[in-house]
Parts: structure tokens; C-alpha cells; sequence
């Protein structure tokens, strides 16, 4: 009997495992991460016995295969509601999902039955002989390459010339754990000022921990700001959330990520995956819009491609 195909995918994040996922039953699907679990941008980091949640906040559905993937990894409603400071108003939450122990568990059901390798991060490429090179010194043969990569990434590894339109903002995001909770009737704010695009409290994906804030700045701002040290990241943003509530919070912790590239420019909804030459491929939400279903979108539309033209 014929061995099923090899399939290597760079990364683990929402695309990485939607694709995985819808290709086990036809093929041998690998997954390398460079961090220590899945999830990608769908990023939260545990704190003693509550929660900085750094990555994607919430997603939206409007695919019914996206929604299957949100039951089964038990997603849950926004808890709360979000007010706009740009817009002046209230916005409505009900479209809104989260996962209470943070977003990256919205993959994990799903990632429990796929091969995902941690810690490897690939640095380079050989696409004649089809090895992947790993920065542990590993070396991995396969018949198909995925890459999951934000563009930049991909691009650079691969070395390939698609001249696509795509730009990325970054995102610095600080988690701040007071000494006490805050009392405000919202669970989030949006577009808070020139420098913060986001501020939330963890009530809004569970009430049950011990209370955390995120902050995100602004595209600006963050560029403006990311090679400052972390300590001054988090007095800057500890100052903006004084400033949003009138108060003087007393702030006992706080964690700095910065995201490099969280956001891209896109939309388009005809190109879901990316085809180079040598059964390489690049999937991820840049190929169409930056949203969490896009990621699974891209994900799945290359593993159906894949298995309609398997050999």
C-alpha cells in the first residue's frame, strides 16, 4: 500500500490547525511551532492564577464550518459590552467570541489530535531537495510545505517574489494586574485615544479570575514605542489607564508583548492561499482579511484544494 503523502506546516496558530485538521484522514500532516504551544496570535499568558490576554481579543463568525470549530473548542459569548470612544458609542457584543481560558484555547480540541512539535522554529528552506531546516539542528524531509507565517515571514523564508499589496501593523500590548478591581460599566473600550487602540478588562472572557487589564497601542504609537524598554512600556500604559478611569490604580504586575506583525491591510475574499512552486504553499489571514475566521478561511480552503488534488 502506497504511503500517504508528507505534509510539513510552519506554525500552529488558527489557519495552521484548521488546515491540519481537514487533512488528517488523507495525509501525513507534521506541525513545527517556535513557541511552546499552538495558538499564534491567539496569544494569552498565564499570571500565578488569572490572565494577561495579549493576542486576537474576540472573533466574529459568519461561516458555518468556523462555527462548528468555535462549539467544539467550546467558545463562549463576549461577557459585557464595549464602548467606542471614536464613535461615541456603545457597541454591541452579541457577535462577539471568546474562549474563557483565553483565545488560543480555541484550538485546542482541535490541535489535541494533530502531530504539533514545539519549539522548532525553521530558518531555512530547501525546496529542490524538499528538507526544512530547523534552528534545533533538525532537518525534516516532506512532499508538501505549508506555511502559516505572517507575509514578511513566509516571504523571507521562502524566498519567493509574490508581489502582493500587503502591509503589516504592529501591536504593543501590555497586561497590567492591580491591587484592586476597577468599577466601570464597560467591559472594553475601543479607540480610546491617539495612543491606545484597546483597553479591556478580563471580565470580558471570564468574570471567575482575578481581575486583569490589556492595553493595546495605537499602529503608531506602537511603531513610535517598540524599541522602548519594557519597564517604560508599562509605566506609559499604566498612566493611560489612570488617565481613562480619572484614578490613581495601583498597579502590582505587568507583561509586554510586542507583536510585529498584528494586522495587515488586506481584503480580499478571492485569494485564500498563496501557490508557489515545489508543493510549497502560504496560508493565513493576510491572504484575505485580519480577522480570526479569515486565518481558519485560508487554512481551510488550501487543505480542500490539497485533497481534491492529491496524486
Amino acid at each position: 500500500m502506497k504511503e500517504s503523502p508528507k505534509i510539513v506546516i510552519l506554525g500552529a496558530g488558527m489557519s495552521a490547525v484548521a488546515c491540519a485538521e481537514s487533512l488528517l484522514d488523507f495525509f501525513q500532516v507534521e506541525l513545527y511551532e517556535k513557541s511552546k504551544g499552538f495558538g499564534g496570535r491567539l496569544c494569552s499568558k498565564k499570571h500565578h492564577e488569572t490572565r494577561f490576554h495579549l493576542g486576537a481579543q474576540f472573533c466574529t463568525c459568519t461561516d458555518p464550518d468556523f462555527k462548528k470549530l468555535l462549539n467544539k473548542n467550546n467558545a463562549k459569548k463576549f461577557n459585557g459590552s464595549i464602548y467606542n470612544f471614536f464613535q461615541k458609542e456603545e457597541i454591541g457584543t452579541h457577535q462577539y467570541f471568546i474562549h474563557p481560558d483565553g483565545m488560543q484555547a480555541l484550538v485546542r480540541e482541535s490541535s489535541g489530535s494533530l502531530d504539533i512539535r514545539a519549539r522548532e522554529k525553521c530558518i531555512r528552506v530547501d525546496a529542490q531537495n524538499k528538507i526544512a531546516y530547523f534552528e534545533s539542528g533538525l532537518e525534516v524531509s516532506y512532499d508538501i510545505l505549508i506555511s502559516s507565517l505572517p507575509f514578511p515571514q513566509a516571504q523571507e523564508l521562502l524566498e519567493f517574489d509574490e508581489s502582493l499589496n500587503i502591509s503589516f501593523d504592529p501591536c504593543i500590548a501590555v497586561g497590567l494586574m492591580m491591587n484592586s478591581a476597577i468599577k466601570t460599566k464597560y467591559s472594553a473600550y475601543q479607540s480610546v485615544n491617539q495612543d491606545i487602540s484597546w483597553a479591556a478588562s478580563s471580565k470580558f472572557y471570564n468574570a471567575t479570575i482575578d481581575e486583569t487589564w490589556v492595553l493595546q497601542f495605537s499602529p503608531e504609537t506602537s511603531r513610535a514605542m517598540f524599541d522602548v524598554s519594557e519597564n517604560q512600556l508599562a509605566d506609559f500604559a499604566s498612566n493611560q489607564l489612570n488617565e481613562l478611569f480619572d484614578s490613581d490604580i495601583i498597579i502590582e504586575d505587568s507583561h509586554v508583548f510586542k507583536w510585529k506583525y498584528a494586522q495587515c491591510n488586506r481584503l480580499n475574499s478571492e485569494q485564500k492561499f498563496i501557490a508557489l512552486e515545489n508543493d510549497i504553499f502560504a496560508i493565513g489571514d493576510w491572504n484575505i482579511s485580519p480577522r480570526v475566521e479569515s486565518a481558519f478561511l485560508s487554512g481551510r480552503a488550501l487543505a480542500k484544494f490539497l485533497v481534491s488534488n492529491k496524486k
